[in-house]
C-alpha cells in the first residue's frame, strides 16, 4: 500500500512538472515558434473584479494541457502568458502572429525581468487598421527582446464569439515570408 501511495505521488509530481508552461528560449538558429505549448491561461468570471496589467502577474494561470487552444462562447476576457528568454549578445526583433483574425479585442503586455510594463498594443476585429501595430486581417504585434534577457508577456482577449487561438512567433524575415505567401494564396482563390 505504502508502495502504491509512493508511485502515485511520483506520477502526480512528474505530470505537474510537465504540464507547467515553460519559458520558450530564443535561438539565432530557428526562425519560427508555435507559442502553444508555451501558453498558460486564466479566465475572468462574470461576477469577478477584472484583472489588469498591475495584477495579472499575482493570478494563478493554468497550462493548456492541449495542442490548440479554444474555448465556446464567454463575455469575460481571457489571459495568456508566456515567457520568452533571449540568451543571445543581440537584440531579437520578433512577430507574435495571431492568424484568427474574428478575435475581437486583443491587448498585449510586455512585463521585463524587474516586473515594470514595457509596452503595451492594442489589436484585433474591432480595431481600425490604421491603429493596430502591425496593418494586417489578423492581430499581429512587434516583440523586442533585448540582449539577455526573460519577459513575461500577457495576452488579453475578450471577443463576442467562439475563437481559437493559433499563436506563433517569427523572426521579421520569417514573417514576411510567411505573410507574402498567405497574400498570394489569398489572391489566387479569391
Amino acid at each position: 500500500m505504502l508502495l502504491l501511495r509512493y508511485c502515485l505521488l511520483w506520477l502526480f509530481v512528474l505530470s505537474q512538472a510537465h504540464a507547467q508552461a515553460d519559458t520558450l528560449v530564443i535561438s539565432d538558429l530557428k526562425s519560427s515558434y508555435d507559442l502553444v505549448p508555451h501558453l498558460s491561461y486564466i479566465c475572468e468570471q462574470e461576477n469577478q473584479t477584472a484583472f489588469t496589467a498591475s495584477n495579472i502577474a499575482q493570478q494563478t494561470f493554468q497550462p493548456i494541457n492541449s495542442h490548440s487552444v479554444a474555448f465556446s462562447y464567454r463575455k469575460p476576457p481571457c489571459w495568456f502568458k508566456f515567457q520568452l528568454n533571449n540568451p543571445s549578445q543581440h537584440l531579437q526583433q520578433l512577430i507574435l502572429d495571431i492568424p484568427f483574425s474574428l478575435l475581437d479585442h486583443i491587448e498585449l503586455f510586455t512585463i521585463n525581468d524587474k516586473q515594470m510594463l514595457v509596452e503595451q498594443y492594442q489589436s484585433g476585429d474591432n480595431i481600425d487598421y490604421y491603429l493596430r501595430p502591425i496593418a494586417i486581417n489578423n492581430p499581429a504585434f512587434h516583440i523586442t527582446l533585448p540582449t539577455l534577457t526573460t519577459h513575461n508577456y500577457y495576452l488579453r482577449i475578450q471577443t463576442t464569439s467562439p475563437f481559437s487561438l493559433p499563436i506563433y512567433l517569427y523572426t521579421v524575415d520569417d514573417f514576411i515570408l510567411h505573410q507574402s505567401n498567405y497574400e498570394l494564396a489569398i489572391g489566387i482563390f479569391y
